[in-house]
């Protein structure tokens, strides 16, 4: 079911009423469990049998570590092995299997690499890694095991979050979840502006910045000037999608009582690439810090080489984690450099002293890097790309360009529109803005609308 369709607004409507209507704890959360598998199975039911193997495999392995302490490693290996099974084996098989045959002919060995056409389950990589991150604190420690089965499906299957997060961690959600939620009005004042904010991201902003992005990165022959123009495009329309996601899932989350955590805090603002990590996709960035980069030993003050091991690693698998591509890895892999060379130079926004040049000058830097890794993130291929680069600007390119740009400016006018009401603080300001945005997403939103970005991943 999509964020952004009629349907999805009314089924949240009967979520909302009926959870506000259920007086227990307990029949709320069977309700959105059943909502949450019905919303998971709209387009394709069996993907609800990965999740309940997800969850059924965590709950009780989680329940082993208690109950037979000698036995926690064990549990924690078969957490381990189903989850990672299930995302290796639907996310990346294919992957594996075409790149082992163009490893094998580069030596003289013909293999057919004919695809098996696996279907990608939506979310498969949200909620195995928040199901994951559970079964590990517990194993650490920091958790204690839930012992009531319908909460902890819901808090892997939570419909808001369940296909492209925020990644809960299980101490903040759960207790959530374990409480009883009673109908409040602030609710709907908290959750009605996340809402519209995030529609007006994805219909407005994200969709129509979607079809000139792809103008760029389907061309034959594109020149570097045309993919700089494309990756800066890219990178507006990515936040737009992606924010947008999270506002509605926030949003939507607190319309039942239930606080998601803020998965972005103005990533292009950034003076620095781990400054930029720490404002970007931050529910998943943690993940990989806590439960990879620090595991490794990347935390403990280590040598030049093994801090660069760690963040190589880490980044690499987050790269990985986008998708089974080659450019999602270098895309991990140079934002790892990028993380590696930073921190052997001093280039952190905690270090970067007020002087306003030095400022300047790490924010400059830090969007070159962000926008060079969109490029690759986003090319259909690194040989694509490679030409690209290397292709000299044509005289046509440089008026595509600007005409692209200046599409991309106006439709982007959304965040100067919100700072400069959040700068002024006016109640009309923010009445008269909040009638601009929802007239917005029905008489600029395009009538073809595309998934959101990260429903891919």
């Amino acid at each position: 079911m999509r964020f952004d369709s009629q349907a999805f607004l009314l089924f949240l409507a009967c979520m909302a009423a009926g959870s506000a209507l259920l007086p227990r704890r307990r029949w709320q959360n069977a309700l959105l469990v059943g909502a949450s598998y019905g919303f998971y199975g709209w387009i394709h039911p069996w993907f609800c049998w990965l999740l309940l193997a997800s969850t059924t495999v965590d709950f009780l392995a989680a329940q082993g570590m208690a109950r037979a302490p000698a036995y926690r490693r064990l549990a924690l290996g078969l957490s381990l092995t189903t989850n990672l099974g299930l995302l290796a084996t639907f996310k990346y098989l294919d992957f594996l299997l075409e790149s082992a045959a163009a490893a094998l002919d580069t030596v003289g060995w013909q293999v057919d690499a004919s695809s098996l056409g696996v279907v990608l389950p939506v979310g498969i990589s949200f909620y195995t890694f928040q199901s994951l991150g559970y079964t590990i604190d517990v194993y650490r420690g920091r958790t204690e095991p839930c012992r009531n089965p319908v909460d902890f499906a819901l808090f892997v299957s939570f419909f808001p979050q369940l296909v492209a997060g925020p990644i809960e961690r299980a101490s903040r959600l759960l207790p959530q979840l374990e409480a009883y939620r009673p109908p409040r009005w602030q609710n709907l004042e908290r959750a009605a502006p996340l809402l519209l904010r995030g529609f007006t991201l994805k219909l407005v902003v994200a969709d129509n910045l979607a079809p000139r992005v792809e103008k760029v990165f389907s061309a034959g022959d594109p020149s570097v000037l045309l993919v700089a123009t494309g990756a800066l495009l890219f990178g507006a329309q990515l936040l737009a999608d992606f924010s947008g996601y999270t506002d509605i899932a926030r949003g939507s989350a607190k319309l039942l009582g239930i606080d998601l955590v803020e998965n972005f805090r103005a990533p292009y603002a950034a003076r620095s690439p781990s400054d930029y990590w720490r404002r970007w996709h931050i529910s998943m960035s943690q993940w990989f810090r806590d439960y990879v980069y620090i595991p490794l030993g990347g935390s403990r003050q280590p040598s030049a080489a093994r801090f660069a091991w760690a963040m190589g690693i880490t980044m690499g698998l987050a790269g990985l984690w986008h998708g089974a591509a080659w450019t999602f890895v270098a895309f991990g892999l140079f934002n790892g450099l990028a993380l590696f060379v930073g921190h052997r130079i001093g280039w952190n926004a905690r270090w970067i002293p007020a002087h306003k040049g030095q400022a300047i000058l790490g924010h400059a830097g830090t969007l070159l890097v962000i926008f060079v890794s969109l490029a690759i993130f986003r090319s259909p291929s690194l040989s694509w790309l490679g030409e690209a680069v290397v292709t000299a600007p044509r005289p046509s390119d440089w008026l595509a360009s600007a005409l692209l740009l200046a599409g991309g400016v106006l439709f982007s006018l959304f965040w100067a529109a919100e700072a400069l009401c959040k700068r002024f603080e006016h109640p009309a300001l923010r009445a008269a803005f909040s009638a601009a945005c929802l007239a917005a997403c029905f008489v600029l939103s395009p009538g073809l609308r595309g998934d959101f970005l990260y429903f891919r991943f």
